[in-house]
């Protein structure tokens, strides 16, 4: 599975609108609003590269007021994940 953060720019006052067109879109994780150059952060999981640019291309890029995208895909992550001892 990949991981990759999508850093989003919004037109003026349209940030609910794509904040919540981005929680429709399957593969988008987690939409966070932040201040700084870009609007939103949303965090993506996909199956592979295709499956990810198309989430992006396709989806994420399609909706209504997003002005422009940067894409950071996840190469190694400190994330520690729990072992099926740990969930037992």
């Amino acid at each position: 599975m990949l991981t990759a953060y999508v850093l989003i720019k919004v037109a003026a006052g349209a940030e609910a609108e794509v904040f919540e067109a981005l929680t429709q879109i399957e593969g988008v994780e987690e939409v966070n609003v932040v201040y700084g150059e870009y609007d939103i952060i949303a965090k993506v999981n996909a199956q592979s590269m295709d499956d990810l640019r198309k989430i992006v291309i396709k989806q994420i890029r399609g909706v209504g007021g997003i002005v422009k995208t940067e894409t950071a895909i996840v190469t190694l992550s400190s994330i520690k994940y729990p072992t099926e001892e740990k969930l037992g």
